[in-house]
């Protein structure tokens, strides 16, 4: 019994506030509410793996937003459900569906759009087959297509490699009442709902009517979806330039990259893994227009965990701009670090740059993460 409480005890919880970022504590009590001056509860000191989802790897995308990964099944004819780590098994309606591809089989497609209708691709023989026209639904593990041309036919999850779904107007919604948390997942997944409690063993969510229960071992951080903050990696970018460090001819371009690390692996720094941020390589920059409405920029920048497993030991630093100014510079960024904290003032600023750049005379391996960032109202 006192190891079972030993246990639970280890899990931690942070909350944030507009005063600053909270210290992490045990986790002994349940939380039935989550206050109003929360602006975001991390978790951490969780232990113990969960199983892997059954069967193939796929990732979705819904039209709320929610991203997931894991093994695919159905549950009837308008409802795919996703497998994700831990045995969670999370239910998504076919008019809620936007994208699906397949973790290996489609790393090299683009999932480009037709000008109307669905597209799917999948395997035949050596190759890939595209075909345009709409889904149908689901039959067990596999997906029902009408093709324009083909007419309806079955594509088993085993051969699937991608699907596109034009998504005619909106998904049907279910009145629901109460705080609506957006969940960062440590396996990369996102998934929103409305929050009923959280405690050592599990985070208990309303999503579309219907419970969902989430281990703590999955879970992040929570973000309360009440307008007083947002990620800054969920805003459209108005300017990129991306990294050519070698020059145009080489034909080597590193775009910024949102909530992953320039080499497209989670945002890991110093050993800690963030669900948020942008990874970028020296030297490049990314814009984004302000409203006036938000206060402050908050996160941290380092050099991401990556570098440590070459010989290399580089050195980066990286700036804040605002309105062209440089107003945050975190100076030096070494390998293996602990990465620099940020706050900084917004003061009606129009435009707001990340900016990384070489320090040591060299941008071999300045792999920058830029991380947590929250912008404040």
């Amino acid at each position: 019994m006192l190891l079972g409480f030993l246990a639970l005890a280890q899990v931690t919880l942070a909350i944030d506030t507009a005063a600053g970022q909270g210290s992490a504590q045990p986790l002994l009590q349940p939380v039935t509410a989550i206050e109003s001056s929360a602006l975001l509860l991390r978790l951490g000191g969780q232990e113990g793996p969960l199983s892997s989802p059954a069967g193939e790897r796929f990732e979705l995308l819904s039209a709320s937003g929610e991203q997931v990964q894991g093994g695919l099944g159905s549950s009837d004819e308008e409802t795919l459900v996703v497998e994700l780590a831990g045995g969670v098994f999370v239910p998504f309606a076919i008019d809620g569906l936007r994208e699906l591809r397949h973790a290996q089989r489609a790393a090299d497609l683009v999932l480009d759009r037709p000008s109307e209708g669905d597209r799917v691709w999948r395997v035949r023989g050596t190759g890939v087959e595209r075909i345009d026209g709409a889904l149908v639904g689901f039959a067990g593990d596999a997906l029902v297509f009408e093709g324009a041309a083909v007419g309806e036919f079955q594509v088993a999850f085993s051969e699937l490699a991608g699907l596109v779904v034009e998504g005619l107007g909106s998904p049907s919604t279910v009145k629901q009442t109460g705080t609506q948390v957006l969940v960062d997942l440590n396996d990369g997944s996102r998934l929103s709902g409305l929050f009923e409690r959280l405690d050592a063993k599990s985070l208990k969510l309303m999503r579309r009517g219907s419970a969902l229960e989430l281990p703590t071992q999955l879970v992040a951080q929570l973000l309360p979806d009440d307008g007083r903050a947002r990620w800054l990696s969920a805003l459209r970018a108005t300017k990129t330039e991306a990294a050519r460090p070698f020059g145009d001819d080489a034909g080597m371009v590193w775009y910024p990259r949102m909530d992953r690390a320039i080499g497209g692996g989670l945002l890991r720094c110093a050993g800690e893994r963030h669900a948020r941020g942008v990874g970028m390589l020296s030297p490049s920059r990314v814009e984004y227009a302000l409203d006036g409405s938000l206060t402050r920029l908050r996160g941290a920048c380092g050099l991401d965990d990556s570098v440590l497993t070459t010989p290399l030991r580089p050195v980066a630093r990286a700036l804040v701009e605002l309105d062209g100014k440089v107003v945050w510079d975190s100076g030096p960024l070494a390998a293996g670090a602990a990465p620099k904290a940020l706050d900084v003032p917004l003061n009606g600023a129009k435009t707001l740059a990340l900016v990384v750049v070489d320090h040591d005379g060299s941008f071999a391996g300045d792999r920058v993460d830029w991380l947590s960032l929250l912008l404040v109202r």
